[in-house]
């Protein structure tokens, strides 16, 4: 699935591909059934800071993800609008172990490309990006990463994950999700800048199963 990320973390999370699963920034190599649509709500706060933001996910074909996304910064007042809008394409190269996304605000000044890599040891998956974002305006480049972890338990899946650029290490966040049914997931968060900022993230996630009867 390709997502949005709109939480801060100080600007740490804002430039990462607009995938993975809320409230991880960090990407997996799934995608969308084809034809299959996903919808994201999601808003981050933290003192006097808050965001709301939402995405619409969509499977091209059973290899290809295409993705909008947009947010919204509400507090601090002086910092307040509305992003541009975001386009994420998903290509996966090896079903759910290797893909490769490209993301960009539509008329911005930077883009990002992103390798993907997901195993699992038993219940335990990993998910691990690498991925490299360019500003066009400077002819700057920046290298991300990102690692997470997660476990199932029941209908919950705690994670841990931690990312940065190739100055220094810039996030950890923890997060649970929790799946009320194949249709609907819930989510919370609480991610450190490891400079002394905090953030909680909350998210939903709502999946749309297409069918298209042969005549």
């Amino acid at each position: 699935m390709i997502k949005f990320m709109i939480v801060s973390l100080m600007g740490a999370l804002l430039s990462l591909p607009v995938v993975a699963a809320h409230p991880f920034a960090t990407d997996d190599a799934g995608t969308l059934s084809a034809t299959a649509f996903e919808a994201e709500l999601c808003s981050d706060y933290w003192k006097n800071s808050a965001a709301f933001g939402f995405s619409l996910n969509h499977g091209l074909t059973e290899r290809m993800d295409m993705g909008i996304g947009i947010c919204r910064t509400q507090i601090p007042y002086y910092e307040r609008e509305l992003s541009g809008l975001e386009l994420g394409l998903k290509f996966s190269l090896i079903p759910d172990f290797l893909a490769l996304t490209a993301s960009g605000e539509l008329g911005g000044k930077s883009y990002s490309v992103n390798s993907i890599v997901s195993k699992a040891w038993g219940s335990v998956a990993m998910d691990a990006n690498l991925g490299l974002e360019v500003y066009s305006n400077t002819n700057q480049q920046e290298l991300m990463y990102g690692l997470c972890l997660t476990c199932p338990i029941g209908s919950f899946s705690v994670g841990a994950e931690l990312g940065g650029t190739q100055k220094a290490l810039s996030w950890v966040l923890g997060g649970v999700r929790y799946a009320l049914n194949d249709l609907l997931i819930f989510d919370i968060g609480l991610g450190n800048d490891l400079n002394g900022s905090m953030v909680a993230t909350t998210g939903m996630t709502i999946a749309f199963p297409v069918r298209f009867e042969k005549q």
